[in-house]
């Protein structure tokens, strides 16, 4: 099994509005693409760290099922339409356990 773990942190500038429909438009991924397994994304509540504001996780069988998600048509467009204009950053984590 692949874990695919992404934190990441809003522009200054994104409204409460775009966040949420951000949210939405990766919540929303999970039902147009049907491999995802255990899809989460949640703020960050942690006092300890606050250099991200969200963390999305989900799994994978394997790296070719992971390929095939960042490769899906539903993927790209929800980086190309919300992740580019509205992430300030993010961290990228993949692991085989």
């Amino acid at each position: 099994m692949i874990k695919h773990i992404v934190c990441f942190k809003f522009k200054p500038e994104a409204s409460p509005a775009q966040v949420e429909g951000c949210l939405q438009a990766l919540n929303a991924l999970p039902a147009q693409i049907p491999f995802i397994r255990n899809w989460s994304v949640g703020k960050n509540i942690s006092p300890r760290d606050t250099t991200y504001e969200y963390a999305l996780h989900c799994d994978f069988a394997d790296r070719a099922e992971l390929e095939q998600y960042l490769a899906h048509p539903a993927h790209e467009r929800v980086v190309r339409e919300w992740l580019v204009p509205l992430w300030a950053s993010r961290a990228i984590v993949d692991y085989e356990y």
